[in-house]
């Protein structure tokens, strides 16, 4: 607003009570007011009427020189609008000298400026009518740690967001509205949160992604044992290592699957570093001999305790071995001095292949790993016990074995002995 204080001495007001009446009647926005020993007459008008004022008085040309108007740069010297007789315009002449005109200029009215940093403020510049949606994403148990580079898609509308360090992102010119988030991040199962955005609002919201199990390695190999009355038991081991963005404590099951046969059966925890296996007797397989394995895909299942379940394979069994060596020495006799050696005859392989020597200690009625000899070469027939010297005194077996270049192995029956250490 542009106001004018026009000033007169209290002493001199009934000199131009005239002009002031006049101009009351003439001007509805003309006020008086009264301060100790001075009187106030009070024009308000915004900038676009004075102007118009101004320019208008200027026009008619009155000779005397009353008010002086200001308005920027321009001076303007006018007439009294209210008084168009010639005793007026004598006294206001008479009390020209007596008259002090401010026009003061604000940008937006009379007194300081207003400021305007509210947001909710629609004269404020960060005032709008549109939303926005702020929001973190973290993993899905405690400790919630905050997750990088994680794809937030905002629908309806073609708008994609990553996450921060901090796993925080933000859409922003949101209309008044449902809004559906979508989270995905490898390794996690993705997440969807529904939304609503009211007018001029911002939404905070929080999204927690559950780690997805996953498969790192598998080994499947196959067993075949030579019994001593004479029959053959096959056996399909099964080995893999399972981990978890959550931790490894979070895979609940790893199941392995022969979609050919209809089988499905569990794997065992024997590792809290996340290792599974299991030995699969003829017997706890399907009703096929475990030859008939051969060609037929095997898949492996990991599950968590949200029951977020993983695929991997397929596996292939490698081979079933048919070879086996046979034991000649010790059986069923006493060794009392050393050293000890094992001896055996190899049947004709035609793949590559090491042999493998194992000792079993008898204790109480029950059979124990004593010691192995590994990687013997394939053409040897022979071993002698590690360090060359004799194990103590007691019953033991040992069995003789071939392993492909697959793990696949064949194992020979058992040879009983005892040591008889002087």
């Amino acid at each position: 607003m542009l106001c004018a204080f026009i000033l007169i001495e209290k002493a001199h007001a009934l000199r131009v009570r005239k002009c002031q009446n006049k101009y009351e009647n003439s001007q509805p926005n003309f006020k008086q007011k009264n301060r100790g020993d001075q009187a106030f007459f009070v024009l308000y008008l915004n900038q676009e009427e004075a102007v118009s004022e101004i320019k208008r008085i200027q026009q008619r040309n009155r000779a005397s020189k009353i008010f002086k108007w200001r308005l920027g740069r321009m001076n303007f010297t006018t007439t009294c609008e209210a008084c168009n007789d010639r005793a007026s315009r004598f006294n206001h002449e008479i009390l020209q000298p007596r008259l002090v005109l401010i026009l003061t200029i604000l940008h937006f009215s009379c007194t300081s400026p207003v400021e305007h940093s509210n947001p909710l403020d629609p004269e404020s510049p960060a005032f709008s009518e549109l939303g926005k949606i702020t929001g973190t994403v973290t993993t899905y148990y405690q400790p919630f740690r905050p997750l990088e580079n994680v794809e937030v898609r905002i629908s309806p509308g073609p708008q994609l967001a990553l996450t921060n360090n901090r796993g925080e992102f933000e859409f922003s010119g949101l209309h008044d509205q449902d809004y559906k988030l979508h989270a995905a991040l490898p390794g996690y199962a993705s997440d969807t949160l529904l939304v609503k955005v009211p007018r001029r609002e911002a939404v905070t919201v929080t999204m927690r992604l559950n780690g997805v199990p996953q498969v790192d390695s598998v080994k499947i190999v196959t067993a075949r044992i030579a019994s001593q009355t004479d029959s053959t038991f096959f056996f399909l081991e099964v080995k893999a290592f399972a981990g978890d963005p959550d931790g490894v404590g979070d895979v609940r099951r790893l199941t392995l699957i022969a979609r050919d046969f209809a089988f499905t059966d569990s794997l065992t925890l024997v590792d809290r570093n996340g290792v599974w296996q299991r030995r699969f007797g003829q017997d706890e397989l399907p009703n096929v001999s475990l030859p008939a394995w051969l060609g037929h895909p095997l898949h492996i299942r990991a599950e968590d305790f949200l029951r977020q379940q993983t695929m991997a394979g397929p596996f292939f069994i490698s081979r079933v071995m048919q070879e086996t060596p046979e034991t000649i020495a010790p059986i069923d006799s006493a060794v009392n001095r050393s050293p000890l050696r094992f001896i055996w005859r190899n049947n004709p392989v035609a793949y590559p292949h090491t042999q493998e020597v194992e000792i079993f200690r008898i204790v109480a009625g029950f059979p124990g790993f004593y010691a192995a000899i590994r990687r013997i070469s394939a053409g040897a027939n022979n071993a002698v016990f590690p360090g060359g010297v004799l194990p103590p005194s007691g019953n033991y077996f040992w069995t003789i074995k071939i392993v492909d270049e697959f793990g696949n192995w064949s194992r020979s029956k058992e040879a009983a002995f005892r040591v008889e250490r002087p």
